[in-house]
Parts: C-alpha cells; structure tokens; sequence
C-alpha cells in the first residue's frame, strides 16, 4: 500500500510539474488568443450595436490572481477609454485613468450615449477628459448627433488650447446611419466642423487627419504638418474643374505621406471597364510633391487617370493603396510615365485597357519608356491589355526581358496579343541579364496554351515560376480579389 500511495504521489509531482499553466505562456500568444476571441465577437456586431464587449484588460485581469496583478501594473492597458455605451462608465474610467498614470490617451465616442440624454452624457464625458487633455494622443468620433458633435469640439477647441501638445490623430465619421442622429442636412454639419478656429492652426503634434464625410478646405491653411490624411467624401468628381484644387492641396501639405482620397459617388470597387474620357496627356499641368510614399485614389477611372499624369512624386511607392485591392489606372498613362520618369521608387502598379482601340498602338508605344523609369517596381499587373504590334511584328510584352530588374511578379489577368514564345524570351534575357533579384513569378489567368507547346512550357518554367490560372463562374469584371490575393503573394517572396 504504502509504495502504491508514494508512486502515486510521485505520478502526481511529476504532472504538477509537467503541466502548462497559462502563466507560462509568452505574453504575445496570450494577447493573441484573447484578441481573437474577443475580436471575432465584435466583427459580428454593427458599431451601434457593440453595447457590451469587453476590454482585453478586463478579461485578462480576471484570469487569476498573477494575472491580475501583471494587468493591474501595467498603464498601457487602460490608456484606451472607449464610449461605446448607453450611460457613459464614469467612475470605472475614472479608475482606468489613475491606473494609465501619465501614458497618452485615445479616446473614442460612439453614438449610443446620445441616444436619450445627449448633452447630458457629453459633458459628463468632457468633465471626466478635460483635466487629461496634456495626455491626449487621439479622437476619433462616430456618427455623431449634430449638437453633440459642436459641443464636443467647441469644447476642445476652448479649453483645449495650449494643452493638446501630445494630439497626434483626429479622426471624425458621419457614419452611415448619420440621418438617424443628426437633425441638420449634412452640408450644414460639414460647414460647422471647424476645431481650433481660435488659435489659427492646429496642435503641434497633429499628424493624421481622417475626415469622413466632411469638408477638407479648412484645414489646409491650418496644418502644414499634416504626414497622414484621409479624405472620404466627394471631394474629386470631375477632373478637369478639380485637378487644381488637388495640386492646391497638395502644395499646402509638404509633409504629407499619406493620401486618400475616396469619392462617394463610386462604389466600394469602382468599375474598371467604364469607359473614361479622352484627356490629353501634353494639356494636363504636373505638380511635384516629394514627402508622399502613398497614394489612394478611389474614384472613376477617368479622374485616376487624370491625377496621376499630372504628378511627379519621387518617393512615391504605391499609386494606390497597397491594403485593399489595387485599382487600375489606363495604360494611356504610359506616355507621361515614359516622358517624365515620375515614380522612381514605384514598387507596384497595376494598368488596365485604355478603351481606346484607335490609338492603342500609340500608347503601347511608351511602354518600354515608361518602364525604363521604374527601376524599383517589384509587381507589374496588366489587367484586359493588348500587347499586339503593328504588323504582327512581335509583341510589346518583350521588353520586359531587359526592363525592370528588381521584377517580381508579372500579373497577366485575360490579356492578348503574346505568346509562349514571348514569354520564353522574357525569362531568357532575364536570366543571362545582371544585377537581377528574385527569380521573375509569371501569372496569367484566362488564356488557353495552343496545342504542341508542351516542349516550350518546359522550358519556361525552368526560367522563371509560372503559373496559369483559370476563370472560374465567367469573366471577372472586378479582378480586385484575384490581383490582391496574388500582390501579397509576391510581396512575401
């Protein structure tokens, strides 16, 4: 008995001893697993309607005792107060606010508080902030009621003056349920958005604006230091009156970084076959802008067009931006991009069909120029483009077996007018060329291999990794998901 009872108490040592306590764990793969939970719960739920989530702080410190004592000493993780709630949680922010210490703040405030009681909530929100504003790192607003909104940002705007040293974003949103909350037409609303109209510019530290429904002019003047802004409004709509206005906005912000501009009358994937109009490329006027590395445009194919033949952006790396599909711009860009070499340091581009079937060999023409001038493109996408010559005398394809060494990827999404042999080519010159990166990554999608090439498509993919995809369910109208899916691909090469 006894040595049944003592292996039995040595069985249990060793699994006291074996066993995994979470505490063990690393910090990162438990903020990870919790995230997700977590996370997965409020993807779920529309913004309004997130009444109850809970903070990872919270759940955390609810764990155990250790758990709660490494939550409770750690300030970054109650620098974050959120009012997402139908009555405001003064006095547990009031706590999360000493346990912070002195860590800058981000504060978001939803539209459920406003509800019932909306100036009521609002200034039981601003008396629990205000005394923090030197600790302000960030604002960001929701689809909030008209009233509510001016007696947040007079407040700001008053009191805050000289003591928003450490405010870094702003970031305000109509919301699309804003009719619901607001009782004013939304032009009067826009209008009446004017924070730090008292002091003649903005907070020193301000950096990135994010404007969601509302007007962009009155800030120009006021923050020169801008490095991220966001425009999502109808701010671009026909390009020939506002190209202008856009060089005008460019000029005012020098330090800018980050652009993006999103044009309400389009949809949330802009049509890439409408057909844009004809605008001379020589009758556009350029505009230098030497801070911007990125550059959004969500808008109709004619206004990209317009915009981006009239640039010149030396450190510019992606035309649009690189976290959503990419939308096109027409390959009847190719003569600006051959002529003024204007993004040296392009990592990505994507051209689709100009539409204009008269002068395609005019505008194929520059492509070999166009690709001259950028040494640093890693992923070329054509999107319905014709590579055929004159004369059936080759393909415009060709050139790029001696264009674009820091190639990646070539994207092929249903074009015409090359071969298997022009392919062939590509990957040989490339191969014997110097100073090449990664080996090239072809991909095409929607075209059929002729019969008796199977010797030719041997020999390319030793040259270079292909791959040849087939539609399925009909033709793509919007290849966005496709060309995104293959853009990370090659981005992880």
């Amino acid at each position: 008995m006894d040595s049944q009872h003592s292996s039995e108490v040595g069985l249990q040592n060793a699994y006291d001893q074996a066993s995994n306590h979470a505490v063990d764990l690393p910090f990162d793969i438990l903020v990870l697993v919790f995230t997700l939970c977590w996370k997965e719960q409020q993807e779920k739920e529309a913004p309004e309607e997130r009444e109850g989530e809970l903070y990872f702080p919270t759940i955390a410190s609810h764990v155990c005792r250790t758990w709660r004592q490494h939550v409770l000493a750690t300030p970054a993780f109650w620098a974050v107060l959120e009012f997402r709630q139908r009555k405001p949680p003064v006095e547990k922010y009031e706590t999360w606010l000493e346990r912070s210490k002195d860590l800058p703040l981000d504060i978001f405030i939803g539209p459920q508080p406003f509800n019932a009681s909306s100036i009521k909530h609002a200034k039981a929100i601003l008396r629990l902030t205000k005394p923090h504003f030197e600790r302000w790192r960030s604002i960001s607003t929701f689809a909030l009621p008209d009233k509510v909104f001016r007696v947040i940002f007079d407040r700001i705007s008053l009191d805050g003056m000289g003591r928003l040293d450490r405010l870094e974003t702003v970031k305000v949103d109509q919301g699309f349920g804003v009719a619901r909350y607001s009782t004013r037409p939304s032009d009067r609303r826009r209008r009446r958005f004017k924070p730090f109209s008292n002091t003649g510019e903005a907070p020193p530290a301000l950096r990135n604006l994010i404007l969601d429904g509302y007007s962009a002019r009155y800030f120009t003047g006021r923050c020169k230091l801008f490095q991220v802004w966001g425009i999502i409004k109808r701010f671009v709509l026909d390009p020939t009156r506002s190209l202008h206005n856009f060089h005008d906005f460019l000029s005012a912000l020098q330090n800018l970084r980050i652009l993006e501009v999103n044009d309400m009358q389009v949809g949330r994937y802009p049509v890439e076959t409408d057909i844009p109009q004809l605008i001379p490329v020589s009758s556009i006027p350029l505009s230098t802008h030497h801070s911007l590395t990125q550059l959004s445009l969500h808008a109709k194919q004619t206004t990209r067009n317009t915009i981006m033949s009239s640039l010149i952006l030396p450190n510019l790396r992606y035309p649009l931006n690189p976290r959503r599909a990419e939308p096109a711009i027409s390959v009847s860009c190719l003569s600006h991009l051959s002529r003024n070499h204007p993004f040296p340091q392009l990592v990505s581009l994507r051209l689709s069909i100009s539409h204009l079937p008269d002068d395609n060999v005019i505008i194929m023409g520059h492509l070999e120029g166009a690709l001259a001038g950028l040494p640093e493109l890693k992923i070329l996408t054509f999107d319905h483009v014709d590579f055929v010559q004159p004369g059936g005398r080759g393909s415009y394809l060709s050139c790029l077996g001696r264009a674009c060494l820091r190639l990646r990827c070539l994207i092929l999404f249903e074009c015409d007018g090359y071969t298997l042999e022009n392919l062939v080519s590509i990957g040989e010159e490339r191969q014997g060329a110097e100073g090449l990166g990664s080996p090239l990554r072809i991909v095409v999608r929607a075209w059929e291999l002729p019969p008796g090439t199977a010797n030719e498509l041997e020999r390319l993919k030793q040259l270079v990794q292909f791959e040849r995809m087939k539609l399925q369910g009909g033709t793509h109208t919007f290849p966005n998901y496709f060309v995104l899916g293959e853009w990370k691909k090659s981005m992880e090469m």
